[in-house]
């Protein structure tokens, strides 16, 4: 028999945005791990999930058995990180990068990235009022993110930038600026893709490194997928197409936010139930 593994997006669905995991939420998980493996599989760093997951507090909180029925998918999963007994710790037990695993120019992405930049923040009514932070691209080894607003952006620039993503398409814009830019190199144009991550960033990455990249980690498995950025260029779209056309019974839900994410789970534990 097959064995469930439940892939859960981080940002807006297991946690709000930039945000710490809500104790509800790990009583929930735990109790959906009665019945399979629990995978959160992001665009974010491993830093980020250690954070918003509050890994060492889960340390003390979970059981072995949970410990081991964790894991975690940076990146898109194009990493993933699994429990150590003897360390104590997750520790990376598969990955990929740019730099060794690609043909991609990083110095000439992070060029025309910054020629993109220079254009959003010149541009009239755009960005010029933005507090604009420094760090804008951070490399990830497997992907790319470009926040124009920049990564350490306070909560309340943050919501700015939100607002006008919404009004304007900041977002569409940048996106088709970059691949404009780069159609005059067909190997960069042609072999990266680019979707919108969380609410502020863009992540880029080579072709194929999108989140269905972390099915192939437990691709003999039943797949279950919850995520709330399923729409057409944004970053959970593609893994949950793969995983709502893959079976007859709904195992892929787009989220509203993490209340809605307990009502998923509720109903996908309803369903065992029943079964």
């Amino acid at each position: 028999m097959k064995r469930h593994v439940f892939y859960f997006d981080m940002d807006g669905t297991l946690t709000h945005h930039r945000q710490q995991i809500e104790p509800d939420m790990i009583k929930k998980l735990r109790t959906l791990m009665k019945h399979g493996v629990i995978a959160v599989i992001t665009g974010s760093k491993i830093s980020d999930i250690e954070y918003q997951l509050n890994l060492e507090s889960l340390k003390d909180i979970l059981t072995e058995r949970e410990l081991n029925k964790l894991v975690l998918m940076p990146c898109n999963g194009t990493k993933i990180y699994q429990w150590s007994l003897a360390l104590n710790e997750w520790i990376m037990t598969d990955g990929v990068t740019m730099k060794k695993n690609s043909h991609i120019d990083l110095q000439k992405l992070y060029r025309t990235i910054i020629k993109c930049q220079q254009i959003l923040l010149d541009k009239e009514n755009y960005m010029g009022n933005f507090e604009i932070q420094p760090d804008f691209i951070d490399y990830r080894g497997s992907l790319v993110n470009w926040a124009p607003i920049g990564r350490s952006s306070s909560l309340s620039q943050r919501q700015l930038f939100i607002n006008l993503d919404n009004r304007v398409g900041l977002r569409d814009y940048a996106i088709n600026l970059l691949q404009s830019m780069l159609l005059s190199d067909k190997a960069m144009s042609t072999q990266l893709e680019i979707a919108k991550g969380g609410q502020t960033s863009m992540d880029i990455y080579p072709k194929g490194w999108d989140k269905t990249f972390g099915l192939w980690h437990f691709k003999d498995e039943d797949h279950w997928f919850i995520g709330d950025a399923c729409e057409a260029g944004q970053n959970d779209h593609q893994i949950y197409l793969t995983v709502k056309h893959k079976y007859d019974r709904p195992q892929a839900f787009k989220t509203k936010g993490p209340d809605h994410t307990l009502d998923i789970i509720n109903n996908i534990l309803k369903t065992f139930k029943e079964n």
